[in-house]
């Protein structure tokens, strides 16, 4: 798409891409450091440190809804957790 149509391209979930708006176009343009929390089917969030969106490690920084709080508790949709 880069090549076809002359843009940067980005692949990234909802939250990142709030997160990147806002640092872009919104509230938070004046902002280094800030969280965007979205709530839908789960919970993530888009965070900002630095100036810089964190994507963590395994790309995992913000999902917020992707943490097992009770081992024995009711499994998560991914089936992983």
């Amino acid at each position: 798409m880069e090549g076809k149509f002359d843009v940067k391209v980005l692949l990234t979930n909802d939250a990142n891409a709030i997160a990147l708006g806002e640092k872009s176009y919104g509230a938070a343009k004046s902002m280094d450091d800030f969280i965007m929390i979205t709530l839908g089917t789960g919970l993530g969030s888009g965070m900002f440190s630095q100036g810089k969106l964190l994507y963590g490690h395994d790309g995992f920084a913000g999902e917020l809804g992707h943490l097992s709080i009770d081992p024995n508790g009711r499994k998560c949709t991914c089936g992983q957790i």
